[in-house]
């Protein structure tokens, strides 16, 4: 996580303390938010539960989620980067030590499952 939050250029980088849990990166963006979930294997049980942590967080943002990023040590297979882009959520895996690639989720799909990730929960 610190490599990635070097990597992005954040000088104090916050988490989101939410009824679900605590995020691990909250990134205010121009027009809302970005939560990351950071996990330290790639397989498809992580890729799960990366998934699962971030529909949870979503609907507790203080301004509107705009992007969910699960970030990874290293890209995960094919059919899990698939499972996350179902959902719209983008997968970002480092290459090395400094640096990371980030792999959208179609924009298409981004914005069906705005409203979804925007709807407010009351716990």
């Amino acid at each position: 996580m610190q490599e990635y939050v070097d990597f992005l250029g954040v000088d104090r980088p916050k988490r989101l303390r939410t009824p679900a849990g605590i995020t691990d990166l909250h990134l205010a963006l121009p027009d809302g938010c970005e939560v990351v979930e950071a996990k330290r294997a790639s397989s498809r049980r992580f890729v799960r539960e990366a998934l699962a942590q971030l529909l949870d967080y979503a609907p507790h943002t203080p301004r509107p989620t705009i992007r969910l990023s699960a970030l990874f040590p290293e890209r995960p297979a094919d059919r899990d980067l698939e499972l996350l882009h179902r959902y719209g959520v983008d997968c970002v895996h480092r290459t090395d030590p400094t640096t990371f690639e980030r792999t959208p989720a179609p924009q298409e799909t981004r914005a069906s499952m705005m409203p979804l990730w925007q709807q407010r929960r009351h716990d």
